[in-house]
């Protein structure tokens, strides 16, 4: 934890922040600017940014766009100017915009460009008709080898018009599926997507919806709402034991909507402006006590807390209880299955075992109608397989 926070008699210095790093950095930004630490979110999103490349005055610069800054006053000096001198938020002069050559613009069919004799103007045109671009470096390159190895011409545009990147701009250039069927090469037709159905029209999440979920299902029902994501592993323990302690609701959701990722996600949830409002208000020292007299707040005492924690262990318990007495009532629906499947077979098997039995009388009355001797042969034979279907009826 970063040991660099502004006190009453002395302001931080932008210098002094900026030799800061990683959580240090972001925790002393906070203090300087909002004047409180990090939420997990929020916290996490700026150090996650600072790692991937993005500049510690940038983070400065998005913190003191936040509404939290603007309601706590939080500023270091010097630090308009080092955003001036850095070009941030300030306008930025474009680019030149790169041009094609007179020579391209005089193309219009497919046949013009197997006319250019150099290489690199072939190369060049073809990149700006399909592409609408200029070639790189690594792009010319490569047609240049390829075609000093003898790909010729037909079979470089027939490569490029059926790339991606110019499917993508749906370009078609007279004469050039001609061009290419002359040379042998066929070109199909792209397939035709079919538009992805339309989603239904999610319902709005309103408050009193949201405040209904408890335990697991209120955080990622909250993290749904106003991210629109799922909350990783550590967040979702994070706030799950928020509600364990007793935290209440209303503060998990005024944590979170503070979050850089809220604003930018831009999601609403009704009614919620107005009661982190009334929940604020109700926080402030001597007019707290005083406005939650009036309305219906949370609030935040060593009972009200015990009570939330409380309830919460107690529905998520409860919670769990239905889910196990979902899993048995699944295990005696799997077990019942199971035994009608031994009981059609049993059932199977018997008539398979009768429909033989009858077979073996036929052979029987078959075997009165024979020699003494080769009956005699046969009544051993008959016997056995009736010993034998005894035996297959007991242990099926």
């Amino acid at each position: 934890m970063s040991t660099l926070k502004p006190t009453r008699n002395r302001t931080l210095e932008l210098d002094e922040l900026l030799v800061e790093d990683g959580e240090e950095f972001v925790e002393a930004a906070y203090q300087a600017l909002l004047k409180r630490r990090p939420d997990a979110t929020g916290g996490r999103i700026y150090l996650r940014a600072l790692r991937s490349g993005t500049s510690k005055l940038r983070v400065l610069y998005e913190l003191s766009l936040s509404d939290d800054c603007i309601r706590a006053g939080g500023d270091i000096p010097g630090l308009q100017e080092a955003f001036a001198r850095a070009g941030i938020g300030v306008a930025v002069i474009e680019p030149p915009v790169i041009a094609p050559p007179g020579y391209v613009l005089r193309i219009t069919r497919a046949e013009q460009l197997l006319l250019l004799a150099s290489t690199d103007e072939f190369i060049e045109a073809t990149y700006w008709v399909l592409l609408k671009r200029a070639p790189d470096a690594e792009g010319i390159e490569n047609y240049r080898l390829r075609m000093q190895d003898g790909v010729n011409k037909e079979q470089i545009l027939s490569e490029i018009f059926t790339s991606d990147e110019c499917r993508g701009l749906d370009i078609e250039l007279p004469g050039l599926r001609d061009t290419l069927e002359r040379a042998g090469i066929h070109v199909a037709e792209p397939a035709v997507v079919p538009p992805a159905p339309a989603l239904p029209a999610q319902p709005e999440m309103t408050l009193a919806t949201l405040l209904d979920f408890n335990g697991i299902q209120f955080v990622e029902s909250a993290y749904a709402a106003l991210l629109k994501r799922a909350p990783d592993e550590e967040e979702l323990q994070h706030r799950l034991g928020q509600l364990l302690e007793g935290t209440s609701k209303i503060q998990i959701l005024d944590e979170m909507s503070a979050s850089q990722e809220v604003i930018l996600a831009g999601a609403k949830i009704s009614d919620l402006s107005p009661a982190l409002r009334r929940y604020r208000s109700s926080q402030a020292s001597i007019i707290g006590k005083i406005f939650s007299r009036f309305v219906d707040v949370e609030r935040n005492s060593e009972s009200e807390r015990r009570g939330r924690a409380t309830e919460q262990r107690l529905l998520i318990l409860e919670a769990k209880l239905i889910a196990q007495h979902e899993q048995v009532e699944r295990f005696k629906a799997e077990i019942a299955a199971a035994e009608q499947r031994a009981s059609a077979r049993r059932q199977d098997s018997d008539a398979r075992i009768a429909s033989l039995e009858k077979s073996v009388l036929g052979l029987r009355q078959l075997i009165e109608q024979v020699p003494t001797r080769e009956r005699v042969a046969l009544d051993l034979r008959s016997e056995e397989i009736v010993r034998d279907l005894k035996n297959a009826r007991k242990h099926s």
